[in-house]
């Protein structure tokens, strides 16, 4: 919650140049006072933000989902509400992705020093392994724009368990990651607690499974 006013601002400060673009927030069912963040910064930007709330706690990439099925756009950018990704790099990736051609670009901080070791050796062979199973790029970022087409064209996100980087980098034409920067001090606590690290890795194994065996 302590980040949500922050974040829309430099949001709004990111997007000044652009006419046609909609901030889509969707609650997880979150216990703190973010609802009400959420619903006072609509009402001073009724326009511009659009408020979905879950019934229960689903995860990061079900609330994602909600937020595609309910976007209009052609492009779709991600970014978490912790500031640990920076808005001001969102024209650069918005850059990348329409002067190259691609559908589908991760910004990725080389050096992320203040991330601890556990989590950079965890989050560096997570991504090989699943370069190794799905034969997709090793690279991933919960920071990326894409092209609607994704998501709107595959059906894997419609199952109860689900990987959406590994959805997108198997139906993305070709792909790519710049580099940007990162903030070193996070505006809110991590929601990556070792209960949703291991629905991470159980929403990997059925997507590897239904993958597998989709044409059996």
């Amino acid at each position: 919650e302590n980040s949500l006013v922050q974040l829309v601002n430099r949001l709004k400060s990111a997007f000044i140049d652009l006419n046609i673009v909609e901030f889509i927030f969707v609650d997880d069912n979150s216990k703190d006072e973010s609802w009400s963040v959420l619903n006072d910064l609509k009402l001073e930007n009724p326009s511009l933000i659009r408020l979905f709330r879950h019934s229960k706690n689903l995860g990061q990439h079900k609330a994602l989902r909600s937020g595609f099925n309910h976007s209009i756009g052609q492009l779709i950018i991600t970014i978490d509400d912790d500031l640990e990704s920076l808005p001001e790099e969102i024209p650069k990736l918005i850059r990348s992705i329409e002067t190259s051609n691609v559908d589908l670009v991760y910004g990725v901080s080389i050096f992320q020093e203040h991330t601890s070791l556990f989590w950079r050796i965890g989050s560096k062979y997570t991504k090989k392994a699943i370069g190794f199973l799905f034969n997709v790029p090793p690279i991933g970022s919960s920071f990326r724009v894409f092209e609607r087409g994704l998501v709107s064209s595959s059906n894997y996100l419609s199952y109860r368990y689900f990987f959406i980087d590994i959805v997108l980098l198997m139906f993305s034409v070709r792909s790519k990651w710049v580099t940007i920067k990162w903030s070193s001090e996070k505006a809110s606590a991590s929601g990556y607690s070792t209960w949703t690290k291991g629905l991470m890795v159980r929403d990997i194994f059925y997507t590897w499974l239904r993958l597998r065996f989709r044409h059996l």
